[in-house]
């Protein structure tokens, strides 16, 4: 594969992902282009960057693309990283990706919606149910217990748990 263009330095590449982000070289490899630090090394010798990853990464977290592949336009404002965390860009590609389901003309897009509205309902209850737990708490109600019974909490006994369960299934 031949150097894609003779101004392009994927050494400076990577020095600029770092002096943005403020990463070490291991986060980047692993975090942007899912490899280890020796794999990393390597395809910066042979300038073999997987550019589509770079571009990409740029792109969801606002990186200028200009600045970080030439090092030209002193535009540092564009090239403020907002993501801090790995998992910051793992949801912005999971929302890339749902966006395309959920356009696409297959009968997934219609699962796709049902379930998030599904799961984002479920979290608003869930939300509510914690604050109101908090709530009674404070007012010395030490459990909060569903008419039912069939409220599942994290410090019930694991066969009281299964219980619950079996209760629901039927």
């Amino acid at each position: 594969m031949k150097k894609l263009n003779k101004y392009i330095n994927t050494r400076e590449i990577i020095d600029r992902v770092v002096e943005v982000t403020g990463w070490t070289k291991t986060r980047i490899a692993k975090d942007i282009f899912g490899i280890d630090l020796s794999n990393l090394g390597n395809r910066i010798r042979a300038d073999r960057l997987d550019f589509y990853k770079l571009l990409t990464w740029a792109l969801h977290t606002g990186v200028n693309v200009e600045w970080l592949v030439t090092g030209e336009q002193n535009n540092r404002a564009t090239a403020t990283v907002s993501v801090t965390c790995k998992d910051d860009f793992e949801t912005a590609n999971l929302m890339e990706m749902a966006q395309q389901v959920v356009q696409s003309d297959t009968i997934y897009s219609a699962s796709l919606k049902t379930n998030i509205h599904s799961f984002h309902q479920a979290m608003i209850g869930e939300e509510k149910y914690k604050a109101l737990e908090k709530e009674l708490e404070e007012v010395g109600c030490k459990r909060l217990v569903s008419i039912d019974g069939a409220r599942i909490r994290h410090d019930d006994p694991p066969q009281e748990k299964e219980e619950i369960l079996q209760r629901r299934a039927f």
